[in-house]
């Protein structure tokens, strides 16, 4: 089967702002120019794109203000998408993190093996990608963890429990408190 999901905004996904499932047969789907947003507290915990299929393209795709951005299964493609934690909850007076969503905040998590990002950019999470699955590729991808607006710390831009992980020209910044760059296997 083939779907297409674009050009659509997703406002305040309680747990999901677009789930798809393996035993819906999900594959051969693209998402193109999907933006979803949580504007309010009391979702903590919840996920802007949770995808358990496979073979199936992701392109200009926005996740803001969720606790986590993109979950992704097995043999998928994400190409530009982006996501941001912010200012839901925040404080600009507090010495520590004070926005719900950023303080376990994961921006990819790429539970499955063989998926391929290209040129996606993970800001303001507390750990920008999560590796579970092996053989996977990251392609001028982007993290930024950043310290100075929301004090999250310690952060971690990617944790990689997977085998055979490329990262082909990949960038890491962040501009102050405690971090690693890569961490785990």
């Amino acid at each position: 089967r083939f779907y297409y999901v674009g050009h659509v905004t997703l406002l305040n996904g309680k747990v999901y702002g677009v789930k798809t499932d393996t035993s819906a047969i999900f594959y051969e789907c693209f998402f193109d120019d999907v933006y979803a947003k949580c504007l309010k507290t009391g979702a903590e915990g919840n996920t802007a794109f949770y995808h358990n299929g496979a073979d199936c393209h992701f392109k200009d795709c926005l996740s803001v203000d969720y606790t986590y951005g993109f979950y992704i299964s097995t043999h998928n493609l994400l190409s530009r998408c982006h996501t941001w934690g912010g200012p839901v909850g925040y404080d600009p007076d507090s010495a520590i993190c004070t926005s719900s969503y950023l303080v376990n905040s994961i921006g990819f998590i790429l539970h499955g093996q063989q998926n391929k990002l290209i040129s996606c950019y993970a800001d303001t999470a507390k750990q920008g990608m999560k590796i579970e699955g092996n053989q996977n590729s990251l392609i001028g991808c982007l993290f930024y963890s950043n310290y100075a607006t929301y004090k999250l710390e310690p952060w971690c831009h990617v944790y990689n429990e997977g085998d055979n992980t490329k990262f082909i020209g990949c960038s890491m910044q962040d501009n102050g408190g405690e971090g690693t760059k890569i961490d785990g296997s």
